[in-house]
């Protein structure tokens, strides 16, 4: 899983890439697949009682990244960056349905879902139509989790 390789319409150049310390790392930051790797061992090694609050976690910081890529005019890589985000959404459902959790991540989660969907539908008014269509498909998805939650 890697949110800065692949952009909703084809693959972006390592050249596209760029390194600052001022700020959070974004996804078009050099040493950002690092940061990924790093979740990703983490969210590994995570006791499963616990991974369904990390992936919510992730979920958040890579919401706020898009939007953050978004303002900055970087359309693609922060579309890319939201459906990772609803992907760490739905392994989340998927995680909580394995283990049954309790209803308080129950509710974590339907109001992470909630919250995400508030936004994308926002943030989507400022995409293109092709970019928007693959935020809505995303939403689509969600909606239908949510409800199976509810």
């Amino acid at each position: 899983m890697d949110a800065h390789s692949v952009a909703s319409r084809g693959e972006k150049s390592s050249a596209d890439r760029l390194l600052y310390f001022d700020k959070a790392m974004l996804p078009d930051h050099v040493l950002y697949p690092l940061y990924m790797a790093a979740d990703r061992v983490r969210l590994d090694v995570a006791p499963q009682d616990q991974r369904v609050v990390l992936e919510i976690e992730y979920a958040n910081n890579r919401l706020l990244a898009g939007e953050e890529l978004l303002d900055l005019k970087k359309e693609a890589l922060a579309v890319s960056t939201f459906t990772k985000a609803e992907k760490y959404l739905d392994d989340a459902v998927q995680d909580f349905r394995k283990q049954h959790g309790p209803d308080s991540t129950k509710k974590l989660l339907i109001k992470a879902m909630s919250y995400h969907s508030k936004r994308l539908k926002v943030l989507t008014g400022q995409m293109t139509d092709p970019d928007r269509a693959v935020v809505d498909q995303s939403l689509e998805r969600d909606t239908v989790l949510l409800q199976t939650l509810n």
